[in-house]
């Protein structure tokens, strides 16, 4: 097989005026409503694999880094701070990363022992984590409670996104009592104590989760993801105005549809997904010819 990757954008559906306010003028809005294709079986970051888990994730836990949108995972400028509010390269295989002052939502200290906790966890074989090849090798240790040491197997240009990319940072203190083969077996929201701009307030799995605001950063009061059951039910609720947001529309056919609708919106983002596409090179078809496989990958945007 060969594969190539591609830079993919990808195109969020909005409701122009759906986000609601309690009071005239408000410039924040009070909910924003997401649908999307299916329910995540999990969202503690270990044990998430669906696209809408890391989503909502990504608005309780927090990374060490963030990769800015569009930014090249190989650019050590296209990174900023995250939990980290500074990092340095000590030399070809170590990086040493700062902690900022920052409390869990039980009012907890976020500690680089927590840090240390998240990347076992991920690298951990009993929880198979989609980070785990990824990481794997890489050794983390706490300096002191504010400073992370972080050595890799070997000098290679990509270090700065496997520190900050794969791994979302959650306490010790909450889950470090529960053997981790348990760790999928609760989905109690008290055990979903995160770092980031919202905390979980309620999860109805197969229905819906909702969000609050933790913290200043964030400019909606409450996040609500409605799961619906297929690619046409989730665009039929944006479309009846039950809800805000799609990340995709799942039916190409229906393009014309949703942008016939006055209120709806397409907005193209930068994304860091990556495509692969992939040859059969035992093929007796088109495909075993080496000028088809070419032209195939020079005619791809």
């Amino acid at each position: 097989m060969i594969h190539y990757k591609v830079h993919r954008f990808v195109a969020i559906l909005l409701l122009l005026g759906g986000c609601t306010s309690s009071a005239k003028g408000c410039d924040q809005c009070d909910t924003l409503v997401i649908a999307t294709i299916g329910s995540p079986e999990q969202i503690l970051p270990p044990l998430v694999w669906e696209t809408v888990g890391r989503d909502i994730g990504d608005q309780l836990y927090q990374r060490l880094a963030v990769l800015d949108s569009g930014g090249s995972p190989l650019d050590d400028q296209a990174y900023t701070p995250g939990l980290a509010e500074r990092w340095e390269r000590v030399d070809s295989v170590t990086w040493r990363f700062f902690l900022r002052p920052t409390n869990w939502h039980d009012g907890q200290p976020l500690t680089a022992d927590d840090v240390v906790f998240a990347f076992e966890a991920y690298q951990d074989s009993v929880l198979v984590s989609g980070a785990f090849g990824s990481l794997a090798g890489i050794e983390v240790s706490a300096e002191s409670p504010t400073v992370v040491r972080m050595v890799f197997a070997t000098a290679r240009p990509d270090q700065l996104y496997d520190a900050t990319y794969h791994v979302r940072v959650f306490p010790q203190h909450v889950w470090d009592s529960i053997p981790r083969s348990r760790w999928g077996a609760d989905r109690s929201v008290g055990l979903y104590v995160g770092s980031g701009p919202y905390r979980l307030a309620g999860w109805n799995p197969d229905q819906s989760l909702i969000l609050e605001r933790a913290g200043s950063t964030a400019n909606v009061e409450r996040l609500v993801w409605r799961f619906a059951g297929d690619p046409t039910a989730a665009g039929n609720m944006v479309l009846a105005r039950e809800a805000d947001i799609l990340e995709t529309i799942p039916d190409p056919s229906r393009r014309d549809e949703f942008l016939a609708d006055g209120a709806l919106r397409l907005k193209p983002y930068p994304s860091g997904v990556y495509g692969f596409l992939g040859f059969n090179l035992a093929s007796t078809g088109a495909f075993s010819d080496a000028r088809v496989r070419q032209a195939l990958v020079l005619g791809s945007d």
